[in-house]
């Protein structure tokens, strides 16, 4: 397979998911044109600290095959924790994706279970904007 630099679209948009303190991950799915399917492409991704992705903390490269339906993960490690950031995607030939927006949690918290008041301390913690992931344990 060889890598195309066609013009290709970011049809699905990007999204984020299972943070920790210190990492998220990021997808989003290239849509290539009807006769690049069987392309790869290259996909460089950026974290940043602002909405413009000028402050970078993260970046890198990934590649969009079709054995994937040209879907990529990325695990981004090493993030600052309790901050808001936003990402995106840039193809080889500029397309660029959506701008996401994602937020590390502070850290997590064993304090908030059914026995003090798991959803009470969630529901407080969401109203104050906390960014703090809420594990809790087995029959507590």
């Amino acid at each position: 397979m060889e890598f195309v630099p066609t013009t290709v679209r970011f049809g699905h948009g990007v999204a984020s998911g299972d943070p920790s303190a210190t990492s998220v991950v990021l997808w989003t799915r290239v849509t290539p044109a009807d006769t690049a399917r069987d392309a790869r492409y290259e996909l460089d991704w950026i974290v940043a600290t602002d909405p413009e992705l000028a402050t970078v903390v993260a970046r890198g490269t990934v590649t969009a095959s079709p054995d994937d339906d040209h879907t990529v993960h990325v695990i981004v490690d090493g993030l600052p924790s309790g901050t808001r950031l936003w990402y995106g995607f840039t193809a080889s030939d500029g397309t660029r994706s959506p701008v996401g927006r994602t937020r590390s949690p502070l850290t997590a918290c064993p304090c908030l279970t059914r026995r003090h008041g798991l959803l009470g301390g969630a529901a407080a913690l969401v109203l104050a904007e906390a960014a703090v992931l809420v594990r809790g344990r087995g029959g507590q």
